[in-house]
């Protein structure tokens, strides 16, 4: 083979090399938290990640005595620390006179990454360890909302009388601009949860404006791209925007606990879940192994 062909075929399989790291290098670096995905987390994480929580009860569940509720939704962060991020300092949920039984996530505001890991990985307390539910992205993602995002939604809501601190007509905007498409002049064309137990966007305004404020900001499991926090939406546009979906009427009598949604597909593997990093360097090293491959056929082959 002439000299300068063989140096052309190992320089080519060395650029694969360089270029297959340097992708790798990328994929690890291109990775930035995402708080609003967070807040869908805290919501229901295992909604989102279209998987299921194992089976039974969260091992922390029976130290609190307050709740009832058993099985997927008590997993779920909003169950245990509130859609007010205040836990045993908030409320539990609508018509209920008790607290949750477990703290509020609240005092995480401005702690570092590492304090809040401490909490998810186990090393706080092994009953919390959600380090092989959640992927390590979610969990950053998690943490982001954790540090970054959440309020003291009293600034929003009365806690005596659930009533919004905003104001109406302004809030008459925003839904006719934004949530009218959707749920219609009344807020009933889309209903929560069935004909004979209906829930409309009003019954969650007005029995859990809490869970209102979160749907609003965050957006929900099944509704990733409802998030006005994305929008750069204030709190005054988020308390307007309750005061008038408070005023449109309500399906039925307030329930006493938030519905769990089926996640969307079967339980599956979290590893590396949402990350297509894995999947560029896997492409990458089968492009090389080939190049190696039929470069040293052709060497051995002249």
């Amino acid at each position: 083979m002439p000299m300068p062909l063989r140096k052309l075929i190992w320089i080519l399989m060395a650029v694969a090399l360089s270029f297959t790291l340097a992708t790798f290098t990328s994929a690890q670096e291109g990775y930035r938290p995402d708080p609003i995905r967070g807040g869908q987390l805290y919501d229901n994480w295992f909604a989102l990640l279209s998987t299921l929580p194992p089976e039974g009860d969260h091992p922390l569940w029976g130290t609190q005595e307050f709740d009832l509720r058993s099985g997927t939704v008590t997993w779920r962060c909003s169950t245990c620390h509130g859609w007010d991020y205040k836990g045993d300092e908030g409320v539990l949920f609508p018509g209920s006179p008790y607290y949750t039984g477990f703290p509020g996530t609240l005092r995480t505001v401005g702690l570092t990454n590492e304090a809040i890991a401490s909490w998810l990985d186990g090393t706080k307390n092994p009953d919390h360890d959600f380090s092989e539910l959640i992927d390590r992205n979610s969990l950053g993602d998690l943490i982001a909302f954790l540090r970054t995002k959440q309020v003291d939604v009293a600034l929003i809501v009365d806690y005596q009388t659930q009533a919004s601190l905003g104001l109406r007509r302004d809030g008459q905007d925003l839904y006719i601009q934004n949530c009218m498409i959707c749920h219609g002049l009344d807020g009933g064309a889309l209903n929560f949860r069935d004909a004979n137990n209906p829930e409309f966007v009003a019954d969650v305004a007005l029995y859990d404006p809490w869970r209102f404020i979160h749907k609003v900001r965050f957006g929900g499991s099944f509704s990733p791209d409802h998030d006005y926090e994305t929008r750069e939406w204030s709190l005054q546009n988020i308390a307007d925007l309750l005061a008038f979906t408070q005023a449109l009427p309500p399906g039925s009598e307030p329930l006493e606990q938030d519905p769990v949604p089926t996640p969307a597909s079967p339980q599956q593997s979290l590893e590396d879940q949402g990350d297509l990093g894995g999947v560029v360097i896997a492409s990458f090293l089968i492009v090389l192994v080939i190049m190696f491959g039929l470069g040293w056929s052709y060497l051995n082959n002249r």
